[in-house]
């Protein structure tokens, strides 16, 4: 009878091939959810204030600091964006093993490691990503601030 030895380096490897790609896919989807939350938050933020434009210059010409309505429109998209972030972290662990069901495919023990990345520990840099994104969506709100008061009160 006749033995077969093989080594496992191979699949060391290749672990660390697919390793370094999950990597490299979850940094693209970072930088594109990034981006379609900087654009999103950024024409919120402008329409929302050309629709509330006049309301804030009445605020403005009663003394109210026009710093204090810009923090007002970051401290509600950090609240949004926090939340939705929250959110989708719990959903994702929540939904799982339901997806991996319904593709028919069973969940292993070494897949429950999987579940680790539905953490918010093991996400910080989508996190950073995702307040980098809201403090740039707010630059056109500090822009149409400096408006002065006359300008759209007339």
């Amino acid at each position: 009878s006749r033995y077969e030895l093989s080594s496992p380096m191979e699949w060391v490897g290749e672990m660390e091939s697919l390793r370094d790609y999950r990597i490299k896919c979850q940094a693209f989807a970072g930088i594109s959810l990034g981006l379609l939350i900087l654009v999103t938050f950024g024409s919120i933020a402008v329409f929302e204030f050309r629709q509330n434009l006049y309301v804030l210059s009445l605020f403005k010409s009663f003394g109210v600091p026009a710093r204090f309505l810009f923090l007002r429109y970051l401290f509600e998209a950090v609240l949004i964006a926090l939340s939705s972030y929250v959110l989708a972290i719990e959903l994702g662990s929540l939904f799982h093993f339901e997806l991996f069901q319904a593709m028919a495919l069973s969940v292993r023990d070494f897949e429950q490691m999987m579940l680790n990345h539905f953490s918010i520990s093991q996400n910080l840099t989508l996190l950073w990503i995702l307040i980098i994104t809201v403090l740039v969506s707010m630059t056109p709100v500090g822009w149409a601030l400096r408006i002065p008061v006359g300008k759209n009160l007339s």
